[in-house]
């Protein structure tokens, strides 16, 4: 074991005075350790009956898990000395942990095996329960099934089974009587159909000999419109005929002065424009000298570019004026 130690510390770099101490202190811990995971490995547990064997796990895990706690001690004391030698510590503690843990988690379940397979029966028998009781009731965990005894759970099941028949033959009934009714609900309305049969047979009838007699008195009531209405078309007729002549009049005497009109207002159009002419004779001979007038201005001869933009500007727009007086001059 001391082996396994000294290869973790020269890995570490410490020097031989930091490692004594290591060894002396863990060094027993090594011995220890494998000595205890060995002689656990040798426990086999694999009945309820092998009470020793199981006593024996606990001892042996709990030294075991006293071995590791003080290794652990050991860890701490040592590690608050050590700068480089931290990590050695560590290591050497983890490969005690290493040694011992997982036979110490092992060890445990052997010790417990008594108890584990008494939790595991008592698990099934839990569900056996659940399941038996759960045909007859809709929540079951409304009852403490794990710690009942078995009379208890053997006297629940059997009050259960009897409220379940008795509320399965009053669903019985309640059914058959719901069946009873909708077949007195069938015949009340086949009786209510044949009687409305009837009653439509008979409303059939009636209606036959008033559509009869409506008929009739259709028939007199057109024969007395049709004499009515010829009244009325030889009357319209009259009326058509004089209010025709009447229009024929009147339009032939619009027709008169609509013509005695347009005939006055053409004379009188053609005296106004005749005036008019006599009126503005003068003033077209006015503007028009004054165009010919403006044509006889002579612009001066400039040098400068811009001075000619202009002048050819002015020229423009005198040939817009001049042109502008003598069109206006033909409308008057």
């Amino acid at each position: 074991m001391e082996n396994q130690i000294q290869k973790i510390i020269q890995t570490s770099g410490l020097q031989p005075a930091q490692a004594k101490p290591l060894l002396d202190s863990f060094g027993n811990y090594f011995v220890e350790a494998h000595k205890l995971a060995t002689k656990g490995k040798a426990i086999k547990v694999t009945d309820i009956s092998q009470i020793v064997e199981m006593q024996q796990a606990r001892t042996i895990r709990l030294q075991l898990a006293k071995l590791r706690v003080d290794a652990d001690k050991t860890r701490v004391s040592l590690k608050e000395g050590y700068l480089r030698g931290g990590n050695a510590v560590q290591a050497i503690y983890n490969d005690i942990r290493d040694i011992i843990k997982p036979e110490e988690d092992r060890l445990y379940e052997q010790e417990k095996f008594k108890e584990n397979y008494e939790a595991k029966i008592l698990a099934e028998k839990d569900a056996d329960r659940i399941e038996k009781l759960s045909m007859y009731v809709e929540d079951v965990s409304m009852y403490n099934l794990k710690g009942m005894s078995d009379e208890v759970f053997a006297k629940l099941l059997e009050d259960q089974k009897s409220a379940f028949k008795a509320r399965f033959e009053a669903e019985k009934k309640e059914e058959e009587d719901r069946l009873a009714q909708i077949e007195a609900d069938r015949k009340e309305q086949e009786r209510i159909r044949f009687e409305n049969e009837k009653l439509r047979k008979e409303a059939q009838e009636r209606e036959r000999l008033t559509a009869i007699e409506n008929e009739k008195r259709e028939k007199e009531l057109a024969k007395e419109r049709a004499e009515q209405q010829k009244k009325l078309d030889t009357e319209r007729k009259a009326k058509e005929q004089l209010e025709a002549k009447l229009k024929a009049d009147k339009d032939a005497q619009d027709a008169k002065d609509r013509e005695a009109r347009a005939k006055a207002d053409a004379e009188q159009k053609q005296k106004e424009e005749e005036e008019r002419a006599k009126l503005l004779a003068p003033d077209k001979i006015k503007l028009i000298d004054l165009a010919t007038e403006i044509d006889k201005i002579i612009l001066p001869a400039v040098k400068s570019n811009e001075a000619g933009q202009v002048i050819q500007a002015t020229k423009k727009m005198i040939e817009n004026i001049t042109n502008y007086l003598r069109q206006e001059s033909k409308k008057l």
